[in-house]
């Protein structure tokens, strides 16, 4: 009798995508030169904010 409830469960049971915590090296590399030119990015952003107005103060 266990048998077949196990069987019967096991049937209605919706697996999801394991997360595994693996990445392989050309994705964890990706990931990482995408993130330090967003990093970048922000910074030459909040940079170039900053001498715009300093320009706007000097005129």
């Amino acid at each position: 009798m266990a048998e077949w409830s196990n069987a019967a469960v096991s049937k209605t049971v919706v697996r999801l995508p394991a997360n595994r915590g693996f990445e392989s090296p050309s994705l964890r590399k990706l990931r990482l030169s995408y993130n330090s030119e967003v990093h970048f990015l922000s910074n030459l952003i909040e940079y170039l904010t900053g001498v715009e107005s300093m320009i706007q103060t000097v005129t």
